[in-house]
């Protein structure tokens, strides 16, 4: 009696060990969390059932008008803060931005951009050269806007002849904001606009992408359990399909976009990144030849 009484002591013992631990130092990261105020949910889930799928901006307005400027909520064990004040958006941005820097991991994005975003990627050496390039070469294209505010100009134009031959008719305006947003992002990565066909494969994939990688889009359940992915998940067989389509497509711009890159001739983002990696070429062999002259008159 008395080794089995020992033997479930020790099982106990063993199992809860890890748990004490894992609260010990994970509990205490969450302690500030639980002084948020917010909507409660349900195990696993969280608030996921209670966000509007369609419409998660109207939820979130809603329990904004509920529980203040600052409230968090929960989507598959991740708790999520959403700031709604000047004061808060400062303190996160500016005051305290070392402590909101972190970034969420997402499968799905994951998949689709790997290490190559900047938006979901957590701060380091990587994410600031990422950062620094690219906002130096916003700048730089910023200096040329006369191309891209003639582009702009005429993607409004057809969006406002788009509205104009609605005659009055309902319409959700988000899907034509959007896509002449998508529009002009891309008119700002590569300095031009598409053609018609292409404009119509830029606007299926960017919705495509927009539902699959938001966070209560199709497919979240991957976020949290990845592995389902090997037992016919139907949003990832779409997402097998769908990447190979995406990196084709965009691939073929950026080939045109390279062709027609003149060194030193800064019109677009793209631009901007080719002269910085022939820079960063020509710096490197530079350093190649002094080390080479260097070993080569110590020997």
């Amino acid at each position: 009696f008395f080794n089995v009484t020992m033997a479930i002591v020790s099982a106990l013992f063993l199992i809860g060990l890890p748990i004490a631990i894992a609260y010990y130092f994970f509990g205490r990261g969450r302690r500030r969390l639980t002084e948020i105020p917010g909507p409660g949910g349900i195990p696993i889930l969280g608030n996921l059932l209670q966000l509007d799928q369609k419409k998660p901006n109207e939820s979130l307005f809603s329990w904004a008008k509920q529980y203040g400027a600052i409230f968090k909520f929960n989507i598959f064990g991740e708790d999520i803060v959403v700031v709604n004040s000047v004061e808060g958006l400062r303190e996160m941005l500016v005051t305290k931005s070392d402590d909101f820097a972190g970034r969420p991991y997402f499968y799905r994005i994951d998949y689709f951009i790997k290490d190559f975003d900047i938006v979901f990627q957590d701060p380091g050496p990587r994410w600031s050269l990422m950062k620094k390039t690219s906002m130096s070469e916003l700048k730089q294209v910023g200096e040329n806007l006369k191309k891209l505010e003639d582009m702009t100009i005429d993607i409004l134009n057809d969006l406002s002849d788009d509205l104009t031959s609605n005659q009055g008719q309902p319409l959700d305006l988000r899907v034509r904001l959007h896509e002449a947003v998508a529009m002009i992002t891309f008119s700002l990565i590569h300095g031009r606009k598409l053609s018609r066909d292409d404009h119509k494969e830029v606007i299926y994939l960017d919705q495509a992408m927009s539902e699959l990688t938001t966070p209560t889009g199709k497919g979240a359940e991957l976020d949290l359990m990845p592995w389902l992915r090997f037992f016919g998940n139907i949003t990832f067989q779409f997402m097998k399909k769908l990447k190979p389509r995406a990196d084709k497509f965009y691939d073929s711009q950026l080939k045109i976009t390279r062709a027609e890159y003149r060194q030193g001739d800064v019109n677009c983002v793209v631009d901007g990144l080719l002269r910085e990696r022939q820079r960063f070429l020509s710096d490197h062999r530079s350093e190649e030849r002094r080390v080479g002259k260097e070993c080569r008159s110590r020997w």
